[in-house]
């Protein structure tokens, strides 16, 4: 197999087209992590200010915004190419290591499958043997179904990623930047598993999607001919992030300039 191909896989965790490339990427990597377990990852002293606003408030534009967060925009994403709808990057923040496990919305809604699951699962196994603390930034439609062949898998996925978040005694703080939508919210490490739970304005944490939720639960009302956009809206308002932080289900709602510094 060549390299693409075990990248896509899940086999490897970086690829390089050169030797010199791939001795960079590796001690980049070294960089970030420490000696062992039973020691800290390395501390950077004179980095950059942990407390500047970002400039990506962008949730869909995931690649932007974790480079955003993480210090002098460096990032070290690993299995890029498996389970797409997921990303793991180890960056700096503050000169401290820090895991990040994004969803990307612009892949298949971010939701949740097999590969993706298992993929973030390993993710937050890696952070935690290393005690680094893990950033989870939720904008997620849910769980993508499976084949019924296939329910299985993704199962076992989903239990090793509730098990990792569940297990890990690592910090752990999640951004609901999206949609939180569902079973994929608790999986990606939702208020029941993080240890602090933030949200963006815009964000709505609900058990359906806003289509879902109107077509299945007003169709009295869009038969009588009220607007579905508007329904929409009113369902999205009463699971929005104020909604969230009054009902507990989020400790505070955030600017997403901000977000870095509450972090």
């Amino acid at each position: 197999f060549g390299p693409e191909t075990m990248a896509r896989q899940g086999a490897v965790a970086l690829t390089a087209d050169t030797e010199e490339d791939a001795a960079a990427l590796i001690a980049a990597l070294i960089d970030l992590l420490p000696g062992s377990n039973m020691e800290d990852a390395p501390l950077l002293l004179d980095t950059d200010d942990l407390n500047r606003a970002l400039v990506c408030e962008d949730a869909e534009d995931v690649s932007a915004l974790i480079a955003d967060l993480a210090d002098e925009g460096k990032v070290i994403e690993l299995y890029r190419d498996h389970g797409p709808s997921v990303r793991t990057a180890l960056v700096r923040m503050g000169g401290r290591t820090v895991g990040i496990v994004a969803n990307d919305h612009a892949v298949k809604e971010g939701r949740l499958c097999a590969c993706s699951a298992r993929k973030a699962a390993r993710f937050v196994r890696l952070c935690d043997c290393y005690q680094i603390p893990v950033v989870s930034l939720v904008n997620t439609d849910g769980i993508a179904v499976p084949p019924e062949d296939k329910q299985g898998q993704f199962l076992r996925g989903a239990a090793d990623l509730l098990y990792a978040y569940a297990e890990a005694t690592a910090p752990k703080i999640a951004v609901i930047t999206g949609n939180a939508v569902g079973a994929a919210y608790i999986a990606m490490g939702g208020k029941s598993i993080a240890d602090v739970s933030y949200a963006w304005p815009a964000a709505m944490i609900a058990p359906l999607t806003r289509e879902t939720a109107v077509q299945t639960l007003d169709g009295e009302k869009l038969s009588a001919g009220e607007s579905r956009e508007a329904l929409e809206e009113a369902y999205a308002a009463s699971c929005g992030a104020l909604a969230a932080a009054q009902a507990g289900i989020v400790d505070d709602v955030i600017a997403p300039a901000e977000t870095r510094k509450y972090i």
